[in-house]
């Protein structure tokens, strides 16, 4: 074996995951996701366009069906898009982690940033149950 081939080898096996990177860029898009629409949502009129349909159940004109509307895009905005992105992104970041010849580094730090938001939801989660039973 000559020493270019080695070295050749060695730079095959340093490359990083692919997966990895993916599971990077997806966390930090979702993280930009979800900023921006916390920023939306407090600091223009974003809520209540989305409302909009509500304020029809003062005059029965929209009834039942605005009010659905509106929880439907509040789940889909806050909730569906960023779990299911963070979930796709914690199994690329594992899938990435497990590669055998590749860089960890940016696999990992997909997985920490895609857990990250399991674990500020569960934190909340907990919180919120406390403040509602009235024990803090």
């Amino acid at each position: 074996m000559r020493r270019n081939d080695f070295m050749n080898n060695e730079l095959i096996r340093f490359q990083h995951s692919r997966l990895g990177i993916a599971s990077f860029i997806l966390g930090i898009l979702l993280w930009a996701y979800l900023i921006i629409l916390i920023i939306l949502a407090t600091q223009t009129d974003f809520l209540n366009q989305l409302a909009t349909p509500i304020q029809g159940l003062k005059n029965d004109s929209l009834g039942l069906s605005g009010l659905l509307k509106f929880f439907f895009w509040l789940v889909l905005l806050f909730g569906i898009i960023p779990f299911a992105g963070h979930m796709i992104g914690l199994i690329l970041g594992l899938v990435g982690t497990i590669q055998k010849r590749k860089r960890r580094v940016i696999a990992i730090s997909g997985l920490v940033i895609n857990g990250l938001y399991f674990l500020l939801s569960a934190v909340l989660m907990i919180f919120s149950s406390i403040l509602r039973s009235g024990n803090l």
